[in-house]
């Protein structure tokens, strides 16, 4: 049965576990570059209804660290852990705005982890009286979701949307080379404190 065809949008507006799963099932059918930024929109939809340090970073270190760091080619691929799902996701656009986006994303995860770090050297009384001060702000993701979205020209959005309500969508392949790493990526996405997230990820087949 052909799966119903919808935009980036859409995609990224499902609330439910069982239309994740569904939604990441599909995209997981275009490779790891489509079911990455599918599972993107879903960390970050959880981040927004719990906000906290420890998601906040995942999604910066996991998805968007390596857009604010100089350009290292991999030659051979021996330093990663081949049971580590790479969810880094493609840059949400060229040019200085593009650029802007990210730098002020890296100095904000600077500032949570400085935060973090504080919170440390509180003892439990401080820790508890001041936490609410210290919960990031829910929209700091806002700006490139919105940006990564609107991109046309090279986003694998364009492809999901063009294909995805043929029923020859894609090799089983794929999907099955996803399979074999999600264990470990559940694991990771689970004790950073998406359990949504996770719980959609079960589903996914």
């Amino acid at each position: 049965m052909p799966f119903a065809k919808k935009t980036r949008r859409e995609y990224a507006a499902a609330t439910s576990i069982a239309d994740q799963g569904i939604n990441l099932s599909l995209a997981a059918k275009f490779g790891q570059n489509g079911f990455t930024h599918m599972l993107f929109l879903y960390l970050l939809r959880e981040y927004r209804s719990n906000p906290t340090k420890t998601k906040a970073i995942f999604i910066w270190k996991r998805c968007l660290k390596h857009l604010g760091e100089p350009y290292q080619p991999v030659l051979d691929g021996s330093d990663r852990d081949p049971r580590v799902m790479d969810i880094e996701i493609d840059e949400c656009g060229t040019g200085n705005e593009a650029v802007a986006i990210v730098a002020t994303l890296k100095a904000t995860i600077q500032l949570i982890e400085q935060s973090r770090a504080a919170a440390v050297q509180m003892n439990r009384f401080s820790r508890v009286w001041s936490s609410a001060s210290r919960v990031p702000n829910l929209t700091i993701f806002d700006a490139f979701e919105e940006a990564m979205l609107a991109r046309g020209q090279g986003s694998v959005w364009k492809e999901i949307e063009g294909e995805v309500h043929n029923d020859k969508v894609r090799a089983q392949e794929a999907t099955d080379s996803i399979l074999r790493l999600l264990p470990r990526l559940r694991t990771d996405i689970k004790e950073a404190g998406f359990v949504k997230v996770d719980l959609a990820l079960a589903a996914v087949k």
